[in-house]
């Protein structure tokens, strides 16, 4: 796993530097407000762009990696990330607009399309294992009734309390 998320940030940064980074300049230099205003970059504001545009665009590269990894753990499932896909589109859009420091459409579209190509990927990524379904809150409730009544019982352990909350809501994914 180390090796591809490597691989990935720095492909990330690849394309920041050579491919966003030229655009989201050639905008910033010929921006102007006003005639009576001159635009002024200096070496700084263009190193910290440049190293918050990498940075931002190698962490942002990550994502296949982390989705798996949240999938290995049965937090998310493919059947998920197709469900919730227009919203990922927005949280990209979102994302996109945070990183770029420009205010040009072209420059948001050349950051959230690879975004969401990588997106598209981690779906692949992420193994089919069903352990999400759409009535999961639903069976915690029933669960947690369940819990309840066991409560009632005159056995019943008031230290075992936070033990069979925690152990209702992980468990619960099998029902």
């Amino acid at each position: 796993i180390t090796l591809p998320a490597y691989l990935l940030f720095f492909l990330g940064i690849i394309l920041a530097y050579g491919l966003i980074f030229p655009f989201t300049f050639r905008f910033l230099a010929t921006y102007q407000v006003a005639d009576s205003v001159p635009n002024l970059i200096s070496l700084q504001s263009y190193i910290s762009t440049l190293i918050m545009l990498s940075f931002c665009m190698g962490v942002v590269f990550l994502l296949p990696i982390i989705c798996f990894l949240l999938g290995k753990m049965g937090l998310l499932s493919r059947d998920m990330m197709t469900i919730y896909r227009r919203h990922a589109i927005v949280a990209i859009l979102v994302i996109a607009a945070i990183i770029t420091p420009t205010a040009d459409v072209f420059t948001l579209l050349l950051v959230s399309l690879p975004i969401y190509i990588l997106y598209e990927i981690s779906i692949l990524l992420v193994p089919i294992k069903k352990y999400w379904n759409k009535d999961w809150g639903k069976n915690i409730r029933i669960m947690y009734e369940k819990n309840i009544k066991d409560k009632k019982d005159k056995n019943y352990d008031k230290r075992d309390e936070k033990k069979s909350f925690v152990f209702v809501v992980v468990i619960n994914k099998n029902i």
